[in-house]
């Protein structure tokens, strides 16, 4: 008899761990980082809507190369980004339930990011002012207690803002791959 009142009262000591775990699965209340890629360096600011959204603001630079012919060689170009995201961590709970790290907000996202490139005028180079709306799907996670990496996927649309350019290519992709310090 002792058997079975030992195993329910494990059974219900577990049970009850087990919800502690779901309830607790959250997104951080804020976190400040700084990320590198391969095409550029960001710093953002993530801050806690609920237990799985966040809203993400992000300045950053961003490079990339034009040119490549014979005559005129390839450029280095650069242009500032301003960029706002609310992100939901769909696998949180799932992620705690497994034990899996959650710190950081390591888990899968979906995300509609709008991205502001103001306009860039060189010698060598102008950028126009634009916005994008990309859905995206990542993943976040965490390497030791402050090291984080990231990678995601999207496809969207740019709206040229100067009414002097006009372009029929507003499709646009985005692939991330970041790594990333997390204060």
């Amino acid at each position: 008899m002792n058997k079975i009142y030992y195993s329910l009262l494990i059974l219900i000591i577990s049970q009850f761990s087990f919800s502690q775990k779901q309830q607790n699965a959250s997104v951080e209340k804020s976190l400040f980082g700084l990320q590198i890629g391969t095409l550029g360096a960001w710093t953002h600011n993530e801050f806690k809507i609920s237990n799985e959204f966040s809203l993400r603001s992000e300045i950053g630079i961003n490079f990339g190369m034009i040119g490549g012919s014979i005559h005129n060689g390839t450029t280095l170009i650069s242009a500032p980004s301003f960029s706002l995201e609310p992100r939901w961590y769909y696998n949180l709970v799932e992620r705690a339930t497994k034990n899996k790290n959650t710190s950081k907000n390591s888990a899968d996202f979906l995300t509609l990011g709008v991205t502001y490139f103001p306009n860039v005028n060189t010698q060598k180079y102008n950028i126009t002012s634009q916005l994008t709306f990309i859905p995206k799907w990542g993943i976040k996670r965490t390497l030791g207690d402050h090291f984080t990496y990231e990678a995601g996927f999207g496809l969207g649309y740019v709206v040229f803002l100067d009414k002097n350019y006009t372009s029929n290519k507003n499709l646009i992709a985005d692939l991330h791959l970041r790594l990333g310090y997390t204060f």
